[in-house]
């Protein structure tokens, strides 16, 4: 996992989706996207194939709002709370049985005083659950001690038994402002990472998700029919119907003996959809360019000289912009391609502007238990 500020995913989407890939995420915790109310363009162009989103804008005004990125393979949902007038804030839910609820905060700079009393009516409402992680970016100097603020949150969050994680500042100025808190879980490996695109650092970390977290398996099964099938069908085709004038004995018979047939000549083989992210758009210009930037960021990070690092980001701006171009020109071509084509004009506007389709909600034991349980006791 990694939280991230990015100060607007506007500028930086594709950026941030081959962060996403590079460093082999499941889920990417995003405060500060900018993102405006009913406009996921750059929340589409951020999440790799594989991948889905929650977002939640701020309503009025600019700047704020939060967003998660996971992968498809995880069965997450998003979870219904109060709105607050001191903090932004999305509450997911990880799995079913055994779930993990995630919670990202973004908390613009400001007088605290209400934020505490909110933050507490926020942790009142989950002290039933019995894992959750709460990140984002908290704007409050966790490293000074000495402040009043810092100390009342702080305790307060101890009192609900949450641990924080983060040692160290995460903001160029020195400051500790993105938290990690964590009940009832574990979290290791966690690392601070210096990011050229925004004036905050990223917080990578890992926490132990069972496998009850994971959608079931999309594996199909089928028959590899061709040319030659019918031909080996034929030869092994000696069905000699029983003596008997029951039509039912006679039709399974025939039934029984093809398909005993058909297992031989083409048996059923499993597939699995590919998980592998489509970009039909990177060019060989746009791949060479990544390898630039890569190869300049390993040098910045072995250096740590400020020519390097600035050399780096232009590099990186580079890579964001011709990806941007070559991204709109493919779907530009595609559009005009398909213009008297309704249903590959719709599709393909619809994998532009609009959310991805929310997980069908899976039922497990515990599910159709209560389901019972409630009907019984009525």
């Amino acid at each position: 996992m990694m939280l991230i500020n990015a100060r607007s995913i506007a500028n930086k989407s594709h950026i941030l989706n081959d962060l996403f890939r590079t460093k082999k995420l499941n889920f990417l915790w995003i405060s500060e996207s900018w993102q405006r109310e009913n406009d996921v363009t750059h929340l589409r162009e951020l999440c790799p194939q594989d991948c889905s989103f929650f977002s939640a804008p701020r309503t009025t005004g600019r700047g704020g709002g939060t967003a998660v990125i996971f992968k498809k393979h995880f069965s997450c949902q998003i979870i219904s709370s109060n709105s607050y007038s001191s903090f932004e804030m999305i509450m997911i839910k990880i799995g079913r049985v055994q779930p993990v609820y995630g919670i990202l905060v973004y908390r613009p700079p400001g007088s605290t005083s209400s934020f505490l009393s909110d933050f507490q009516d926020l942790l009142s409402s989950t002290i039933k659950l019995d894992r959750i992680i709460i990140v984002g970016d908290f704007n409050i100097h966790a490293e000074d001690l000495s402040n009043s603020s810092t100390r009342e949150f702080l305790n307060m969050m101890n009192s609900f038994n949450f641990s924080q994680h983060v040692s160290g500042p995460t903001h160029r100025a020195g400051h500790t402002l993105d938290l990690v808190f964590s009940y009832g879980l574990l979290v290791d490996k966690l690392q601070i990472n210096d990011v050229v695109f925004s004036d905050h650092k990223s917080v990578s970390f890992h926490i132990n998700l069972n496998s009850e977290s994971l959608l079931p398996d999309s594996a199909k099964q089928r028959r590899i029919i061709n040319s030659s099938t019918i031909l080996n069908f034929s030869s092994l085709f000696d069905f000699v119907p029983p003596s008997s004038d029951d039509v039912e004995l006679l039709t399974n018979s025939f039934n029984d003996h093809c398909l005993k047939i058909l297992d031989q000549v083409a048996p059923y083989k499993t597939s699995r959809s590919s998980s592998a992210s489509s970009s039909p758009w990177l060019n060989n210009q746009i791949l060479e360019l990544r390898r630039s930037y890569r190869k300049a960021e390993r040098r910045w990070k072995r250096t740590g000289l400020v020519v390097h690092r600035e050399y780096f980001k232009e590099l990186l701006e580079s890579y964001n912009e011709a990806v941007e171009n070559a991204r709109s020109s493919f779907f530009s071509n595609l559009i005009c391609q398909n213009k008297n084509n309704p249903k590959v004009l719709f599709d393909t506007i619809s994998s532009i502007v609009s959310s991805p389709p929310q997980q069908a909600q899976l039922s497990s034991a515990d599910d159709c238990n209560t389901f019972l349980h409630f009907f019984a006791n009525k």
